[in-house]
């Protein structure tokens, strides 16, 4: 699948010049039809569109584009070209996912670096890194991320301009500077959950030391100074940066990179901070205002529902109510089962199996379902049920590990444990042989392009006006920040230095296909098992080494991959890359600094069996785990299931197949969509048990509820008839003198 055609909805638009567009997307507009070969003879048949003087809103027009505004064209269909000055831009409508979200117009005069945002933004970011450190130290699953505080940063926003002085310091300066510059912005708005969002982050490289205190004292390495263990958790967040920046072009500046993540918050900011156009759709005459109180509104109240009173709409198993005593129907039905035909009524349910709810594109959808249905409907039941490899002694699903009857040195897992296993490890090989097939020209030629040579897209226009953060300043971070990492754990004795190179390489190899899946449809693989299998292979029995490798690899890639997603948000909401650089670096910065200092006020009590706090974290006892096994045996041509190892090869090569068909078959346009990563890139959520079995379905209903139905339903134009009409008998209302009513009307 060509990343051209990875938006299922792509409308194809060619321009020939500047000035002479070949295709316009048709559009309804005050239910007339539009349909033109060529968009310059529609303006001259309307003269007061180019009338400059009808502008309302002096929004920065790109020199490229035809001087014809649509403004507001995301939001409604329903717009009189009358009353509305407007900017179409005919690349805006090449993707249908962005079309509604993102602006694609922009004021360079509104502020976004002022300090509302800097004192919102550092505050904010301090406070969540600390609760969530001290959260994750108690072993507890809730954090808090930017999406919570993305609705309380308005009101406090609005709250500081209304209460901050105005008087402006240097004013005839050439820096003035305002505690209060005039309303809150929308900018603001972005640049404050934007740093909130790094800085909220997880910091991996805090449980290496968290890792160190809980082995023996004559296998654990010195505890090294604080501020030497602070450069050193700083640096390996660092390291990312430098990384993001170079892959710039490839995973940002394209529009073929929508970055699904973003949109929510995008939808958010803009509904709080923009003023609805009184022309636009409105749904039971709610403004998106409105509408967002009014579902916040009925989720909190239907949240009482499922959490306190009436519990089983959790999974509702209205299979097994039918015959509770069957063991086979509550095997294959049952919420810690299969899970066959269950629909929670319990949206934290639905949402606990994966991040992206109703975010992905229709294609990412249907291929989730056809791997979910394909592994966990039919092939595990068919294997347990057969007593393959004498799973059926065991439970369907489930983590835990079983001796073998014959009590060897071997274990045996669940089917659901074995099988996930290595055809996610293939799916997960496959990303890398999908993106070779499928993308490498588009790469290529996104490598070769800069900024301000996207020209057919409004986005990188609109952006291109900021000045962008020079190439060599991501150089400099890098290599300053991966020097003092390769410095600091070699002399420390936590990784030798060219192992932190190594880590840096496999990295970036890793952070291209990854981040392209994200960009493309909103899914992100996680990658964590394969960088254990590495790591594994590489440090037998080096337990320290291999927590310091593997919290390196995955947390580059991992912090990476949001600064990207941050760049993006930035350069859809038109905030300055360099305002947008020097506020992901000081979230970071502080984010660190709080999640070391929490981490070495609670380091005392780590192991320490009086307290709840409990020693070791998730990562680091899968780093012993895989530290002192036996890989081999494990999951390799020793393990207890050998034949599966042929099932992650296969599932691997796939994509190869996939696209020799799509050459063969262009005409097939099905096959483009066909995605091996993300089809079983879900698969490891099954491990989980009932949470896993039991959302997916559910969000697939929901997304061919609202990408299909609704879609249709909303556009849809009810057909004429006779039975339309509420006055059957017009010429009643005939007078006296003889004159009658049209019936035509």
């Amino acid at each position: 699948m060509s990343i051209s055609a990875s938006i299922e909805k792509q409308h194809q638009v060619d321009c020939a010049s500047t000035n002479n567009v070949k295709a316009v997307r048709r559009r309804t507009i005050n239910n007339d039809s539009i349909n033109t070969d060529n968009i310059n003879d529609f303006i001259t048949a309307n003269p007061q569109i180019n009338n400059e003087s009808n502008y309302q809103d002096k929004h920065v027009k790109p020199e490229h584009l035809t001087t014809f505004e649509l403004n507001d064209l995301p939001t409604t269909d329903n717009i009189d070209f009358k009353l509305t000055p407007v900017l179409i831009d005919v690349e805006q409508s090449s993707f249908e996912e962005t079309l509604g979200v993102v602006p694609n117009t922009d004021d360079p005069n509104v502020l976004c670096l002022t300090f509302r945002s800097w004192t919102l933004g550092i505050i904010c970011a301090a406070i969540g890194a600390v609760i969530n450190t001290y959260l994750f130290l108690e072993g507890k699953t809730f954090a808090f991320f930017g999406d919570h505080f993305v609705l309380l940063i308005y009101p406090v926003g609005r709250f500081f301009a209304w209460i901050l002085p105005t008087h402006t310091w240097f004013k005839n300066r050439r820096f003035a500077f305002s505690l209060n510059p005039g309303p809150f912005t929308i900018k603001e708005h972005t640049v404050i959950y934007s740093m909130i969002y790094m800085g909220v982050q997880s910091v991996p490289a805090v449980d290496l030391f968290i890792y160190r205190a809980s082995l023996p004292e004559n296998e654990a390495p010195s505890a090294p100074h604080y501020i030497i263990g602070l450069l050193l958790v700083i640096s390996t967040q660092m390291i990312a940066f430098g990384l993001a920046g170079f892959l710039r072009r490839l995973l940002v500046w394209p529009s073929e990179m929508i970055w699904p993540w973003n949109f929510p918050f995008m939808v958010v900011i803009r509904t709080l901070n923009e003023t609805e156009s009184p022309l636009s759709t409105r749904w039971l005459g709610l403004t998106r205002r409105r509408f967002l109180v009014f579902v916040l509104t009925i989720s909190f109240v239907y949240r009482w529902f499922p959490s306190f009173i009436f519990p089983m709409l959790t999974t509702f198993p209205w299979w097994c109510l039918i015959k509770p005593s069957s063991t086979r129907l509550s095997q294959v039905t049952g919420p810690n089962g299969l899970a066959m035909g269950l629909f929670p009524l319990d949206w934290l349910t639905i949402a606990s199996g994966q991040s992206f709810h109703l975010i992905p594109p229709w294609w990412v959808y249907v291929n989730m379902i056809i791997g979910f249905v394909l592994i966990a409907w039919f092939i595990i039941p068919i294997l347990y049920y057969c007593n393959v490899a004498n799973w059926a002694s065991l439970p369907v699903t489930g983590l835990n590990t079983y001796p073998v009857i014959d009590h060897s040195d071997q274990v045996q897992r669940t089917i659901t444990v074995a099988i996930v296993d290595y055809i996610f490890w293939g799916s997960f090989l496959a990303l890398f042989l999908h993106t070779i097939l499928f993308h490498s020209r588009d790469l290529w030629k996104y490598a070769r392009t800069s900024l301000h040579n996207r020209q057919n897209d409004v986005h990188c226009t609109l952006i291109g006006k900021y000045k962008e953060a020079p190439g060599w300043i991501f150089g400099i971070l890098f290599t300053v920040t991966l020097l003092t990492a390769c410095l600091i754990c070699h002399f420390t004795h936590f990784l030798p230095w060219y192992y932190v190179i190594a880590a840096t390489c496999i990295g970036t190899v890793f952070i291209v296909p990854m981040g392209l899946l994200q960009a493309l449809s909103g899914i992100l693989i996680d990658p964590s098992y394969i960088v254990y299998f590495i790591s594994g292979f590489i440090f037998h029995n080096q337990p320290m080494q291999l927590a310091t490798f593997y919290i390196l690899l995955y947390g580059m890639q991992f912090q990476a991959l949001g600064i990207l997603t941050n760049f993006k948000l930035a350069h859809h909401m038109k905030v300055s890359p360099q305002s947008m650089f020097i506020t992901q670096i000081t979230a970071t910065i502080i984010g660190a600094t709080m999640n070391f200092v929490i981490m070495q006020y609670e380091i005392s009590n780590v192991c320490n069996v009086n307290t709840n706090v409990t020693c070791g974290t998730q990562w680091l006892g899968h780093a012993t785990t895989f530290a002192t096994s036996d890989l081999n045996k494990l999951y390799g041509l020793e393990s207890v299931y050998p034949s599966l190892i042929w099932v992650m090869v296969a599932v691997a090569v796939l994509p190869l197949f996939i696209w020799i068909a799509h050459k063969f078959w262009p005409q097939i346009k099905w096959l483009r969509f066909i995605h091996i990563p993300i089809m079983f890139g879900y698969l490891p959520n099954l491990q989980s048990g009932a949470s896993g079995y039991l959302s997916l379905p559910t969000w697939f209903l929901l997304g061919f509820i609202f990408y299909k139905v609704i879609r249709r339903w909303w556009n849809a134009t009810f057909p004429a008839w006779w039975g339309n009409q509420k006055n059957a008998c017009p010429l009643a209302s005939a007078s006296a003198n003889g004159s009658f009513p049209t019936t035509s009307a």
